[in-house]
């Protein structure tokens, strides 16, 4: 009896201990950017101090495209494992923290148009395979780092991948390599 009640103990650390580890990057949805938590509570129709994980699972689309976004937390999409679409255009933020996109496992299509964002994160896209339509341009991208540009060669299922005219010749000719004129991918420079 002696032996079981250990066993048990220790099942019920590991459970304890495993609980604790996959909910240690789901933010609550009160400490989230205002925006972000807006239009959650907007989407699942409870205030965010009732707001569980599971609360979020049913939502596939999110916009946060209002123009007074002017930064980002890294875990402000955490729990979202259902969205294919997000929409984070015509804000004022000028970088994207890593770990931003990381439980957007189901992501098709990421909009970022029109804001002042300088650079994507070394993380960009790492946890979204899934991608289909990449729309970033009017932005203040110039170059795309080496890791970034390589995963986006990886992409199985990119469909379409706008980004700005105003990106560096070395990256254009890369990605006009990579993705050429008649090809699945369908790129183009605005």
């Amino acid at each position: 009896m002696k032996f079981f009640s250990q066993i048990l103990r220790v099942v019920a650390l590991s459970l304890a201990a495993f609980t604790a580890v996959s909910n240690a990057a789901f933010l609550p949805v009160c400490q989230r950017t205002p925006q972000v938590k807006k239009f959650l509570e907007e989407a699942t129709r409870k205030t965010c101090d009732t707001m569980t994980e599971s609360d979020l699972l049913p939502i596939t689309r999110v916009a946060v495209d209002d123009g007074t976004v002017t930064a980002f937390q890294a875990d402000d999409f955490s729990g979202l494992t259902n969205l294919e679409i997000l929409n984070i255009r015509n804000n004022t933020y000028t970088e994207l923290p890593e770990g931003l996109f990381t439980d957007l496992v189901n992501l098709k299509t990421l909009v970022i148009i029109s804001t002042t964002l300088r650079h994507y994160p070394d993380d960009f896209l790492a946890t979204n395979p899934k991608i289909e339509d990449l729309h970033l341009f009017r932005n203040a991208v110039r170059s795309i780092s080496e890791s970034v540009l390589t995963r986006l060669e990886k992409l199985q299922n990119l469909n379409t991948l706008d980004f700005d005219f105003a990106l560096g010749d070395a990256e254009k000719a890369r990605l006009q390599k990579d993705f050429p004129d008649n090809g699945k991918v369908q790129l183009s420079f605005y």
